[in-house]
């Protein structure tokens, strides 16, 4: 296997990596971990600086019918459902870090969009859009504000190409430069300062999903295996945080590698 470049932070979980949530802005990301065998979720928060994870998990009375809705480094707004044979039907709740503990609740109520400090919520049977505190949850006099929040660039996600697509067979034909062939399905690309990422497909009812980091000289500084005898493809197999690489590998494994600057 080529590895010129290193791991800078890794960690393994017990149960399965299923969402990574960037912090609005800052430094931190948010993994949603899942133990498909009891049936029970966690959180957990990264923080790129310290390059560490919170001590304990943050987890809730409702083990399962739970997702991430937003993340700033203070509050985290989670959804629930609570029908849960009508996903469309969700509550929601922030969740204070630093107190550990929920400062306020949403019911029969759909959030349409976030802010800096507040965020924009119809009622149900309502028409009106109605603007809250993110910290309390307050109700906010005046008008809503049509401005949501900026995203900020210290995120990068790869370009996702689909087997049929123009740029799939550009990008295959690269690999196949580098002697990789028999690419499948669809393709993650990545092009940086000093850098390609890559993550492709082989196989065929089952697919290996592996990933390339190459220079501008086409050296191969990394390859790894991602997973194995897979069923279908992600559209995000990687994505790039504070110019390092983040990607989970076999599904509970989470990395972090530092780019090469030029």
């Amino acid at each position: 296997m080529a590895r010129i470049l290193e791991p800078i932070f890794s960690h393994s979980f017990e149960g399965k990596i299923w969402n990574i949530v960037s912090e609005s802005s800052g430094q931190h990301l948010l993994l949603e971990v899942r133990d498909q065998q009891n049936f029970f979720t966690s959180f957990y928060i990264y923080d790129h600086t310290d390059r560490s994870f919170n001590k304990k998990a943050i987890s809730f009375e409702e083990k399962w019918w739970i997702g991430i809705s937003h993340f700033t480094r203070d509050l985290i707004v989670f959804h629930t459902f609570p029908e849960t044979d009508d996903p469309s039907v969700k509550e929601f709740f922030g969740y204070n870090v630093k107190q550990s503990r929920i400062s306020w609740t949403k019911k029969s109520m759909d959030i349409v969009s976030f802010e800096m400090n507040s965020f924009n919520a119809i009622t149900k049977g309502e028409m009106a859009v109605r603007q809250f505190d993110l910290a309390s949850g307050a109700l906010m006099t005046g008008n809503p504000s049509s401005k949501t929040q900026e995203d900020t660039n210290h995120v990068q996600y790869p370009f996702h190409y689909a087997q049929g697509d123009d740029h799939f067979d550009t990008v295959r034909e690269f690999l196949a430069s580098l002697n990789v062939h028999h690419i499948e399905r669809g393709v993650d690309y990545y092009e940086g300062h000093a850098v390609v990422v890559i993550s492709y497909y082989t196989g065929g009812t089952k697919l290996d999903n592996d990933l390339l980091v190459i220079d501008f000289n086409r050296s191969i500084l990394l390859k790894e295996c991602l997973g194995s005898e897979l069923s279908g493809i992600s559209d995000r197999a990687f994505f790039i945080f504070h110019d390092t690489l983040i990607f989970v590998k076999d599904n509970t494994n989470f990395l972090s590698y530092q780019l090469p600057s030029k």
